[in-house]
């Protein structure tokens, strides 16, 4: 009789977890899906590129009269293919959200899979810590193609036991085949942590000469795919940097120190921290560190080589640098990555009774927060909306923002409203700005020689008429500096107003 109490009880906190699972997937595919502009700083860039790749040989547009846009088959390409896809089926807007999407739902694909290869204990309620650091530095910041790597990274780690333990099977070579190769074409960077980590699995769970027979010749794969790719198509030509753009760069200490830190103090720190958010990360702490020492240890094989993961990464956040080249946020890209470990680390804690509705509480709650933060910041964007709907269809558009913070981001890493003149490109349609991406990781470019002039989106300042107003037709100014609105009125209109933004017409 106890045995069958006891069984039903699993069942039932197994049921209350697939529930939680479920509400917290929907939580945080609300901010997505509830406003018209998602709160990420570069998504704009990265769904115009969709929009003109859809739109290139559509002759009610003029893109290819001013730009050149392939989508091949290399690193990075992953958002743009699959919202491209998408677009076949849906409005380029809701193919950019349900993209979005996927990087949710490979999350709630983490947890399941977690809980379903668990065959005895309670479920792993820790995990749920990947709801609330889903939305992690990179995600505001609007790195697609990065945020779609962090489940990937994570899937593809968790099969490679399967791997070296499949005893010759073909189907997990086969499923660690296809994760590699998701990765591969999603993010190079991600790529490399994952070939590292590679060699940690290997270092943890080979025992037996049999157990190199199929992981070591996948790894060796992963690394000459990476050198086929960088080494032939190397998108940094670096004869052509100066001497002191080619070495590394580090950040203080305090600085990664800090951006590590912005999950858990709302994204600010510099402008003066969330104490709201502090206060209640600091009580899911104390609650997760008490449960670890209140309760025994998981009756369950749990994996722990998410703690070794957790604590390599996170070391290696302040140890690399923070730029080589053009490359840049190297170190501070690991803070999501090692958020996620922590999460799967945080697994193994066995939450039993009140701690496990309060650990669900305190979570929600952070959740909420996290959700207002983005509806505020989304509705600080559509502000832009009205007067890109007054510009005319494939016109010229220079942005001038003098004010590219937000209240809600601490403004030193932080530019939630320097790419949102890019919605003029699925809002109206045709035309340009000079402010296309000039990576060559990316599949749209000008054309060789029609780049107009611009004195740079992040120098608005040094804007001339002389030098740079012959080439638009629109002028967008979010922010006043002192002098501007009688310097634009001696050549330009003002047309309307919204929020902080203006918008200006050339006279002809």
């Amino acid at each position: 009789m106890a045995e069958g109490e006891l069984k039903r009880g699993i069942s039932n906190e197994k049921l209350t977890w697939f529930i939680a699972v479920a509400a917290f997937t929907i939580l945080n595919l609300w901010p997505i899906w509830s406003v018209r502009f998602p709160s990420m700083q570069d998504y704009p860039q990265h769904i115009s590129q969709v929009q003109i790749l859809s739109e290139y040989y559509n002759p009610d547009y003029d893109y290819s009269e001013y730009f050149t846009a392939s989508l091949k088959p290399a690193p990075y390409a992953t958002f743009y293919a699959i919202t491209l896809f998408l677009t076949y089926f849906l409005t380029i807007e809701i193919a950019g959200k349900a993209t979005i999407s996927v990087y949710i739902l490979l999350i709630t694909l983490i947890s399941l899979k977690i809980s379903l290869q668990m065959k005895r204990g309670s479920p792993p309620w820790g995990i749920l810590l990947l709801f609330p650091f889903a939305f992690n530095q990179q995600y505001f910041l609007g790195y697609m193609n990065y945020l779609l790597s962090l489940p990937l990274l994570l899937l593809a780690l968790m099969d490679q036991k399967n791997l070296i333990k499949g005893q010759g099977s073909f189907r997990p070579l086969l499923i660690n085949f296809l994760w590699m190769t998701a990765l591969f074409f999603t993010h190079p960077f991600t790529f490399l942590v994952y070939i590292f980590l590679s060699f940690i699995n290997i270092t943890l769970y080979c025992r037996e000469p049999n157990d190199y027979k199929w992981i070591i010749p996948h790894i060796l794969l992963a690394i000459l795919l990476f050198s086929v790719w960088f080494f032939t198509a190397n998108p940094v030509e670096v004869s052509t940097f100066p001497s002191k753009a080619k070495g590394l760069f580090w950040i203080p200490f305090n600085e990664s120190f800090v951006y590590y830190l912005y999950i858990f103090t709302g994204m600010l720190w510099y402008d003066g921290p969330d104490r709201t958010l502090i206060y209640l990360w600091s009580a899911l702490a104390a609650l997760i560190v008490l449960s670890s020492f209140g309760h025994k240890k998981r009756d369950c094989d749990y994996p722990f080589e998410y703690f070794v993961f957790f604590a390599i990464i996170t070391i290696a956040i302040f140890l690399l640098p923070f730029a080589k080249w053009v490359f840049t946020y190297i170190n501070l890209r690991l803070t999501a990555v090692s958020y996620f470990f922590l999460a799967l680390a945080a697994g193994r804690v066995n939450f039993r009774g009140i701690s496990k509705v309060v650990f669900i509480v305190i979570l929600s709650t952070i959740m909420i927060h996290s959700v207002v933060k983005q509806r505020n910041i989304s509705n600080e964007i559509e502000e832009i909306k009205p007067l890109l709907e007054k510009i005319p269809p494939k016109s010229s558009i220079l942005p001038l923002i003098f004010d590219n913070d937000s209240p809600e981001l601490d403004s030193r890493f932080f530019d939630p409203h320097l790419h949102n003149h890019d919605y003029y490109y699925i809002l109206t349609g045709g035309g340009l700005s000079p402010y296309i991406p000039d990576s060559p990781l990316l599949p749209v470019h000008f054309k060789p020689g029609l780049k107009p002039p611009a004195p740079g989106d992040y120098v608005p300042h040094l804007f001339k008429w002389e030098l740079h107003g012959s080439y638009y037709d629109y002028f967008l100014i979010r922010g006043l500096r002192k002098g501007i609105l009688s310097y634009m009125s001696e050549k330009a209109v003002l047309l309307d107003r919204s929020g902080k933004w203006l918008l200006f017409k050339k006279k002809y």
